[in-house]
This record gives C-alpha cells, structure tokens and sequence, in this order.
C-alpha cells in the first residue's frame, strides 16, 4: 500500500496503524480478487499446463493482508509480495513467513517478462502522481505474458468530505482555522495526491494491450463506532500521515490533529446510536493481457 514517495521526510508507515480498520480496508481486496478470472474460467490467467503453480506478486503488499486473501483464492500459487515500507514487509513476513516478500518501489520495480501470472496492487498507485501512475501501470502490464491478469483498486476519495477537510484545515481555511495557525506555513505548500483517472482514460490506456479491461467503481459506506476521533484514527494509517509527518514537532501535529478533528465533527452527523458513516468510493481495474 505504499511508495517511496510517501515517506520523503524518511518516515515510516505503521503496520498496526494501518491494520486497525482491517476488515473494512481488506473488504475491497475481496472484491477485487473476487473479479480475477481463475484459470479454465473464460479468460483463463496463463496457458498453465500440469502442475505449474500460479506465480502471483502482491505490489504495494503493506502488512500482508492482501497477499492473504490472495493465498486463500489461489491455494497453491506460487506468492510474492513488495512494499516500499520496512515496516510493512516486517509484519508481511511476520504474518506470512511462507512468502517471499521484499522491499521495492513500483517507480523502479521491474518484475521479469513473464516471471508472474497476475499482479495485484490493493491502494497503492494512488500515491503516484498523474503523469507517473497509468506509464507505471503499462510498464508492469508488459511484462506479464499472454493471459496474465493485472487487477488493482485505488481510492477515489479526493472530493470526500474526509479529505477535503484536511486540505482546508491544513491551509486554514476551515471554520476555526486562521493561515496564522502553527501548521499553516508548512503545510500550505505540500502538494496533495492527484486524482485519479477516470474509468475511460483508464480504459484507452490498457484497451489496445489486452483482452478485456473491466474498470467499475464501488462505494462503500463504513460505520464507525467512535465518531470523528475513528476517523481520525483511520486516515492516520493513511492519507492523513504524509501531512502529518511534515510538520516539524509534536505541538504542531497534535493541534493540527485536532482542528482537523473538530472539522469532521461538523462535517459528519452522529446516527441513533452515536456512530458516524463515512462514504469510501474506490476504483477497480481488472485487465487481461493480449
């Protein structure tokens, strides 16, 4: 689930941060693995003959709960798994102490031709830049053979009400906020992830190199008993962190922690029971080679 790029100030993601909302983060891994086409199905992964096991890399593996769900749907495959982040692949390889797992950046990593049947990516090339993520896509694309599948989801929450409150507090635009306010000066000019493709661009890209592409999207809608301070908690193992980790101490985080938690209590209205729903759109793309 990472890059490099995440982590320019040398920070590394957190595992058990990122795991806390497991279910919810690996329900869309799932669903993704849902839609690869096993072999002898009607776009069968590779021309498999015998007992040659599948050869899967997990890109962007983070703790491992995706390699997970794909040892579950193909028994027998022959696993991998890369991450930018050693603490993720520490815990991967704890988790998982069967499977190969190494330390990679998707902006360089360059799988043999053929070294691998299906790829998948479960949120990670959302932290590429638009005029890197869809080359990077196509370059890894190349090297499965014939029948080989890339599959890979991103969240596509850029305008959802959880990010778009940390843009305006983190430039002091949200009610509350002042451009005088500690973190501002730092933040202000920290760019922000680019949006991601839409389904047609995504589409033109892969089309002429493969079989079929299925791009869809999924919205999902999670409950979350502990109101703002959950969502807090959530973005923290991700979106959150790279602001985060910009800001030079720890006064500074925690006040900008804060504000941004009093924003999403204004943004996000508590149910009968106390909890919060945060809307959680994501994209998926399932390709088959040519």
């Amino acid at each position: 689930m990472s890059t490099s790029k995440d982590g320019k100030d040398g920070t590394d993601w957190s595992a058990d941060q990122y795991l806390k909302f497991n279910d919810e983060r690996t329900r869309a891994v799932h669903d993704l693995v849902h839609r690869v086409p096993l072999p002898g199905g009607r776009f069968p992964l590779s021309d498999k003959k015998g007992d040659t096991p599948l050869r899967i890399i997990d890109l962007g593996c983070g703790p491992g709960n995706s390699t997970a769900v794909l040892a579950d749907r193909f028994p027998g495959a022959q696993l991998s798994g890369v991450d930018s982040s050693p603490n993720m692949i520490a815990k991967a390889r704890a988790t998982l102490p069967g499977v190969d797992f190494g330390l990679a950046d998707l902006r360089t990593y360059a799988p043999a031709p053929g070294a691998a049947d299906l790829l998948l990516a479960n949120a990670v090339f959302q932290w590429l830049s638009l005029a890197e993520r869809l080359p990077t896509v196509l370059r890894l694309f190349a090297a499965l053979p014939s029948g080989g599948v890339f599959a890979y989801q991103v969240p596509d929450n850029k305008s959802e009400p959880t990010h778009q409150a940390m843009r305006e507090v983190a430039r002091g635009e949200a009610p509350g906020t002042s451009p005088s306010d500690p973190w501002v000066a730092t933040l202000r000019g920290l760019h922000d992830r680019d949006p991601i493709e839409t389904p047609e661009q995504i589409y033109d890209a892969l089309i002429p190199h493969s079989q079929s592409v299925d791009v869809w999207h999924t919205v999902y809608n999670h409950v979350l008993a502990g109101g703002p301070k959950d969502i807090v908690e959530w973005v923290r193992g991700t979106g959150l962190q790279p602001w985060v980790n910009a800001l030079p101490d720890e006064a500074t985080k925690q006040a900008f922690v804060a504000a941004y938690e009093r924003r999403l209590g204004e943004l996000y209205d508590r149910r009968v029971d106390n909890s919060v729903i945060i809307r959680y759109p994501r994209l998926f793309v399932v390709a088959v080679k040519k």
